[in-house]
């Protein structure tokens, strides 16, 4: 046999460290750009199999509505049902799989994900639905409570005096929902991790709030700058905004995810792995006497 023409094999990736625990901007975005650079091709391809599955759905929920409502309604109640039973747990896997990329780089988890990682938000379908209803509630709970005082305001003193109560109500009210969602925001990523405990719907949402305790403005921060990079590169006729913009926001999603419930999800780790030590370590059992 012809060694000459052997394939050279490629020496394994080293690992890049463990994964720091300071939080900054610069620091998200390095690390996002390093996680997109090496794992191109499988983060363009789980971003290619999210934004078809959105189009399709939107696509078949707006024809649905269509038929049941005026298109001038408020709610438009196919799209806001396949938004939550199907989009909510699809924008789930994205995010994991940038992180597992992530962690798997810094020598920190085994599991590095695949496109297939795109439908992990199926795999815990009922504690996803339950993370989103919560969500969801809370936020239309806020809106409804301004919605009616403003309606009773505007019956009582009038539409300008009505606008003013909207907006003196409505900006403190989206600051809260921008602050809650940061704070709870993780809650479906640390269900559906396989490195971590999969809490069910409430436990993952405090699991959630905990971990970002602290971290709240600095997370606000970095969404914020990931928001700019996709809004940006979609002014630049949508392409930028596919092969980076999009894939980069959903690197930086996962490596915020890791940076933020790393140390916990290596508890978890340590926990199972002792566990596991001591199993195997234990003496064998006695047969029982015959």
């Amino acid at each position: 046999m012809d060694q000459a023409n052997e394939p050279v094999p490629h020496p394994p990736m080293e690992p890049a460290g463990s994964i720091p625990t300071e939080l900054t901007v610069g620091g998200v975005f390095g690390a996002a750009h390093d996680v997109l650079k090496n794992n191109y091709g499988t983060i363009l391809g789980a971003v290619a199999i999210l934004i078809i599955c959105a189009v399709v759905v939107s696509l078949v929920s707006t024809v649905i509505d269509e038929v049941l409502v005026d298109e001038d309604d408020i709610i438009q109640p196919a799209s806001m049902l396949t938004g939550l039973f199907v989009l909510t747990p699809l924008y789930v896997g994205p995010a994991l799989l940038a992180a597992m990329r992530y962690r798997a780089g810094r020598g920190s988890g085994v599991a590095s994900g695949s496109t297939g990682t795109v439908f992990a938000g199926f795999t815990r379908y009922p504690t996803v639905l339950g993370i989103a209803a919560i969500i969801n509630g809370v936020q239309w709970a806020l809106m409804i409570t301004i919605g009616l005082i403003v309606w009773g305001a505007s019956a009582s003193m009038g539409m300008a005096a009505a606008a003013i109560i909207g907006l003196v109500l409505g900006l403190p009210m989206y600051v809260v929902m921008i602050w809650l969602s940061i704070r709870i925001g993780f809650a479906m990523l640390l269900s559906v991790d396989p490195m971590g405990t999969k809490p069910g719907a409430i436990e993952a949402i405090g699991q959630s709030w905990r971990l970002t305790a602290g971290h709240a403005w600095m997370l606000f921060a970095i969404g914020i700058v990931l928001g700019l990079v996709v809004f940006l590169s979609m002014l630049l006729l949508v392409l930028p905004a596919i092969f980076y913009g999009i894939p980069l926001a959903l690197c930086g999603w996962g490596v915020m995810y890791m940076l933020v419930a790393g140390t916990h999800l290596r508890q978890d780790e340590a926990r199972g792995n002792e566990t596991d030590s001591v199993a195997m370590d234990a003496p064998p059992a006695v047969p029982p006497a015959t």
